[in-house]
């Protein structure tokens, strides 16, 4: 069964999600808009790591590659009261329904879209039934018109004091997310979806909700010693995920996926990130590999897809996330038509 875990957070929290650069130089130039699933992957193994031994951790791992233990990546989702709102990403054929180039614009700026919207052709979007900000559209509920944004995508400056003069650097920028400030009992939080099977042993369920928790104490991303990645809270309570019933041909990642030669041809429309390429200790440079990002439309075959692959032999990428159902008429949409 799929769940959720809230990762609460304060206002104007901030959190640098790395993204590949060219070289170490640039690295912190940019950010990812919210917390993939691969970094997340990272967050857990590296949690569990302080905690248990090498032997118990590769048992660990394999859960996840046998696709027994799943996740997706960190989305947002807001919280009005004692209410919490979800939000998934864009299907990528959204804007195959737009006729309107004026509104063929306004749904490229749109990554996130409410539960509620699920089943709604995107040509509906618009009709009086959401509100508009710059990245997602939201219920029309009291109070959430106040949100312009889920976040702001900001450059601050930061200085290498503490290291030895050969290895100290002037000042440099880093790019971070900040989260707003909303007043009246709304609030704007990361979330993201688990799934583990019956296969699974109860010391690695311990495990697993060990390795999320950890999540409050050491953080998540990037630059953590700058006063970035802090989460409040993890919640185990929040209200159950609406996850879509409806039997469909078709399925949606929600975290990156990396498919295997065979599963390939089942991926109809996706856009693809890549991932890894930097410099470790061990090794000069990690390799790098190129995912499919969330939204994607997939032949819905009723297998595990995905697969986890190593960067180096202490690195990996994992690429299995959890996938859900989507409306037929995202897939048939062809461009071939």
């Amino acid at each position: 069964m799929i769940k959720a875990v809230l990762l609460e957070l304060t206002p104007n929290s901030r959190f640098h999600f790395g993204k590949a650069s060219i070289d170490a130089n640039t690295a912190l130039a940019d950010t990812d808009e919210f917390l993939h699933s691969d970094v997340l992957f990272s967050a857990l193994v590296n949690n569990l790591a302080q905690a248990k031994d090498k032997a118990f951790v590769d048992e660990f791992l394999a859960y996840f590659k046998s696709g027994a233990i799943k996740i997706s990546s960190g989305f947002y989702c807001i919280k009005d009261g004692d209410n919490y709102e979800y939000l998934l990403p864009k299907p990528v054929t959204a804007t195959n329904f737009i006729k309107e180039y004026s509104m063929i614009k306004a749904v490229k700026k749109i990554q996130f879209i409410p539960t509620a919207l699920w089943d709604v052709s995107p040509e509906n979007w618009f009709n009086g039934s959401c509100i508009e900000t710059k990245r997602a559209l939201l219920p029309k509920k009291n109070g959430l018109e106040r949100i312009e944004n889920l976040y702001t995508k900001e450059i601050v400056p930061n200085l290498v004091k503490h290291k030895p003069d050969d290895n100290a650097k002037g000042p440099f920028s880093i790019a971070v997310i900040q989260i707003p400030k909303i007043n009246n009992g709304i609030s704007i939080h990361f979330y993201f979806l688990y799934e583990i099977n019956d296969s699974v042993p109860e010391n690695t369920k311990s495990a697993f909700k060990y390795a999320v928790d950890m999540i409050a104490f050491n953080g998540l991303g990037g630059e953590r010693s700058s006063g970035c990645g802090f989460v409040e809270r993890v919640n185990w309570d929040g209200p159950e995920f609406p996850i879509p019933h409806l039997s469909t041909g078709f399925t949606t990642n929600l975290g990156l996926l990396i498919p295997d030669k065979n599963e390939f041809d089942n991926c109809l429309f996706y856009k693809l990130i890549t991932r890894g390429g930097r410099k470790s200790k061990e090794i000069e440079q990690l390799k790098r590999v190129r995912m499919i990002s969330e939204g994607a439309i997939i032949h819905n075959t009723g297998q595990e897809s995905g697969r986890t692959v190593a960067l180096s032999t202490a690195h990996l990428r994992y690429g299995q996330p959890i996938c859900i159902n989507i409306p037929q008429f995202y897939g048939d949409e062809r461009t071939d038509k």
